[in-house]
């Protein structure tokens, strides 16, 4: 009877150092992103959206801690990224819809949206994403795709 306890409790010991070395050891790791109560904004990114979606709620909003930015989707489906200034890193309005034209007219310089007007693209501003050297607009007509503009409102590139 002795032996077997023996043999027993040495399987017992054994197992439990398998089992041991096979759980992670440390805490969860650094956090990349969370989700945040839409009162964490900040206060530009929030008048932002007191004045131009003032009907819309926050669908998700997810905190980027490697990036500091934000990523807010809104019962819409709009989608907004705010850097953590509050300024907005990149708009799109929903899959085939265009962003409001006061909007568009308020993100962009006045030269890029007189190339717009005048060239009939102003209806079709799908999205906005800003870049080191200036604006990406991407539009929901297939020719021109996106007009790149400068931060000064020249046109860069048209991707058709």
């Amino acid at each position: 009877m002795k032996s077997k306890t023996m043999i027993v409790l040495t399987a017992l010991a054994a197992l439990s150092a398998t089992s041991y070395a096979q759980i992670p050891q440390g805490g969860p790791g650094i956090a990349i992103a969370g989700s945040v109560p839409p009162s964490e904004l900040p206060q530009k990114a929030q008048d932002f959206l007191r004045k131009y979606y003032p009907d819309q709620q926050c669908a998700s909003l997810v905190k980027e801690f490697s990036d500091n930015e934000y990523e807010l989707r809104m019962t819409d489906g709009t989608e907004i990224t705010f850097l953590a200034d509050g300024r907005i890193d990149e708009i799109e309005a929903p899959r085939g819809q265009i962003l409001p034209l006061k909007v568009v007219k308020d993100l962009l310089p006045e030269k890029s949206y007189a190339h717009l007007n005048d060239n009939g693209y102003l209806g079709m501003v799908n999205e906005i994403d800003y870049k080191a050297n200036g604006y990406k607009v991407s539009l929901i007509t297939n020719a021109p795709d996106d007009i790149t503009y400068s931060l000064s409102g020249e046109i860069l590139e048209i991707d058709y």
